[in-house]
């Protein structure tokens, strides 16, 4: 993943809100190691999420889609990139050779590109 969202984030301070009732822009700083993140920006997102009325605090889930609807606060995540120096392209790989479903059936030779299925044998 290489941008923080919503649901991440609120997983990150429910349950400090949860112990203590607010949190701090250097909790977030160190539970976001992995991330980019100035101390600026950290204070600003314990900000947002502080001035939140405490109905909202209450539940990770309610948290979730408080976070995600407050467009500022969305602004100042989006823009929050993963320290992450490796990508991951598929676009040009085939993948070939039996597969089995989820149903535990063998489906055959199968040989899959990006754009989907090219050839299948014994189905």
């Amino acid at each position: 993943m290489d941008f923080l969202t919503g649901a991440i984030l609120s997983g990150i301070v429910y349950d400090q809100l949860k112990k203590y009732g607010e949190i701090t822009g250097e909790y977030i700083k160190n539970k976001l190691k992995g991330w980019i993140i100035d101390d600026s920006v950290c204070q600003s997102i314990a900000n947002e999420i502080n001035e939140m009325p405490e109905l909202y605090k209450k539940s990770e889930k309610i948290l979730k889609v408080a976070i995600e609807e407050n467009e500022q606060l969305m602004n100042i995540i989006k823009g929050i990139k993963s320290e992450s120096k490796y990508e991951q392209n598929n676009s040009n790989s085939t993948n070939s050779g039996n597969f089995v479903n989820g149903d535990g059936n063998n489906t055959g030779n199968v040989t899959n590109n990006y754009y989907g299925i090219q050839t299948q044998d014994n189905l």
